[in-house]
């Protein structure tokens, strides 16, 4: 019977936090209060089913209390499982930036319907990564205002690219393909994302002026020179 069942393993959890009570090893506890926390997700379940008409005690009644060292488990375990998830939003984050300047370049060029089927692909699959862990890390925690930024910032720039190479398979014209693309840096949050195309845009300009500027002083001095020996 469940009952019996529950029995058993309170018995069994008391014995175990007896053991923990004098296990010096670090490992041997951890391994020692992950079974402690088995057998009260046990109980619970067992509980559930206990016909709630006889005269055992509710379900509230029976389950034991969290001992301070299984919550303290329990809470080491989630911080642990926070820090993977950040880490890992952080790693698919940087990779979704980095397809989407790929994809970004190669839509300015001409590109064949097989490459556009494969930019598509790799736009959702990252974006896809970036929504999964975020949402699996607000199970674990409320994160931070900047991860919800970024997280709003794939969503919105994968739309805006997903669209442009809907255009592109519908032959709409490379004027408005181009003109689309130069519209997605006009917001700060998409220039942040592709600042090292701005970047290199910006040193080539720059290049371009200090040369005009170059050939316009040695113009003067070539017309001063003239001037001087008339």
């Amino acid at each position: 019977m469940e009952t019996e069942r529950i029995a058993r393993l309170e018995h069994k959890l008391e014995e175990l936090q007896d053991t923990l009570e004098v296990e010096t090893s670090e490992a041997a506890r951890d391994q020692i209060l992950q079974h402690m926390q088995e057998i009260q997700d046990e109980i619970i379940e067992l509980s559930t089913v206990v016909d709630s008409s006889s005269k055992e005690p509710r379900r509230s009644e029976r389950v034991p209390p969290l001992t301070q060292k299984m919550a303290e488990f329990q809470e080491t375990q989630r911080v642990k499982k926070e820090n993977q998830l950040r880490k890992a939003f952080t790693k698919n984050y940087g990779a979704w930036k980095l397809a989407t300047k790929s994809v970004r370049t190669t839509l300015k060029s001409h590109c064949t319907p097989e490459t556009l089927d494969s930019l598509e692909t790799s736009l959702h699959m990252k974006r896809d990564e970036v929504i999964k862990t975020y949402e699996a890390l607000r199970e674990v925690c409320v994160p931070e205002q900047e991860i919800l930024r970024q997280t709003d910032t794939c969503t919105a720039i994968t739309k805006q690219l997903l669209q442009v190479i809907i255009n592109k398979k519908k032959n709409t014209g490379e004027e408005n393909t181009d003109q689309q693309l130069h519209d997605m840096l006009q917001h700060d949050c998409n220039r942040s994302i592709f600042s090292t195309e701005l970047s290199r845009s910006s040193h080539l300009s720059l290049s371009s002026v200090e040369r005009r500027a170059e050939a316009a002083a040695e113009l003067a001095a070539q017309r001063a020179e003239l001037i001087g020996t008339a």
